[in-house]
């Protein structure tokens, strides 16, 4: 779909699932995958041109050596649920497919086409892949070692994973700024989701401060790092998109939003008229709206009086 607002179009008529991987930096190039059946194909497009490449191994007279332990595509993508992000430099692409069943991470050199495992064969799940802006982490939600999700970062080098921020309760979603000082987490803390701000390496919490209302105060937010995109789900609207302000510290005297903003049902039956998370309103309270009491007749009677009380 362009920028026009054309009709969308497909890409690839290829039978099977496709599975978006990412854009090159410059955008020209897209990496997807096409799973038809047991077989996996790793593909590109050019945007400009539309032609489609396969992701393949160099010939031989290339003389180009295989790394240790490393394996062809169809073996490491059999299982593959989710691809990307691609690396930094765009040399590489995460993929995570299912192998004896549990969930791995796999890491695609696209020049060689061939893949290395980044996580162990272990009863394990792995979701949202995040490089660095380095590209030598790799940042992923995972429960490898405990019983709820938690953030783990793996160095692409050597393969070791450590745990980066994992409270007990699940995390549900994450996010590495820009300049990679800072981690967002959303914790699911009993139906609802909590957003906080780390620096990293210290885990230290920032309470992000609210600038003051005006006009200007989009321009304001618009720098990098100082906005958090986020989707929800909730019993009672579909699946929307966002763009908040900053997240900070919750303002027992800054303004409600306006009713209904974001409306949602309460997650347990005692739950409050209002939650708030990190300062973000997820449910105004609603005052009643007033009864109305109106005499209908043929001759002027005067003016009706209203009362916010019932009658």
């Amino acid at each position: 779909m362009d920028e026009d607002g054309a009709p969308p179009a497909p890409l690839d008529a290829a039978a099977g699932d496709q599975f978006p991987g990412g854009f090159t930096r410059d955008g020209k190039k897209l990496f997807y995958a096409v799973r038809d059946g047991a077989k996996v194909s790793l593909r590109s497009i050019a945007m400009d041109t539309r032609k489609v490449s396969e992701v393949a191994p160099p010939p031989p007279a290339a003389g180009a050596q295989r790394a240790v332990g490393s394996l062809s595509l169809d073996d490491a993508l059999s299982g593959l649920f989710a691809l990307g992000p691609l690396s930094p430099d765009g040399r590489s692409i995460v993929a995570l497919v299912v192998r004896s069943g549990s969930e791995t991470v796999v890491l695609v050199d696209l020049q060689s086409a061939r893949a290395e495992l980044l996580t162990p064969d272990k009863a394990a799940r792995f979701r949202q892949p995040r490089f660095s802006p380095d590209g030598r982490t790799l940042y992923v939600l995972t429960d490898a070692g405990r019983s709820a999700f938690g953030v783990d970062a793996i160095t692409v080098q050597d393969r070791t994973r450590r745990t980066v921020y994992a409270p007990g309760n699940p995390i549900d979603a994450f996010a590495v700024s820009d300049d990679g000082h800072r981690l967002a987490v959303a914790v699911d803390s009993t139906g609802l989701d909590v957003f906080s701000l780390l620096d990293l390496p210290s885990l230290r919490v920032r309470l992000w401060q609210l600038p003051p209302r005006s006009p200007r105060r989009r321009d304001r937010l618009g720098s990098p790092g100082e906005r958090l995109l986020f989707g929800w789900r909730l019993a009672t609207i579909p699946r929307r998109l966002a763009a908040p302000a900053r997240p900070r510290h919750p303002d027992p005297v800054d303004p409600e939003p306006p009713a209904g903003a974001v409306p949602r049902r309460d997650p347990t039956p005692d739950a409050g008229p209002r939650q708030r998370s990190a300062g973000m309103a997820l449910e105004a309270s609603r005052p009643p709206k007033p009864r109305v009491a109106v005499l209908i007749s043929e001759t002027p009677r005067g003016r009706c009086s209203t009362s916010a009380s019932p009658p």
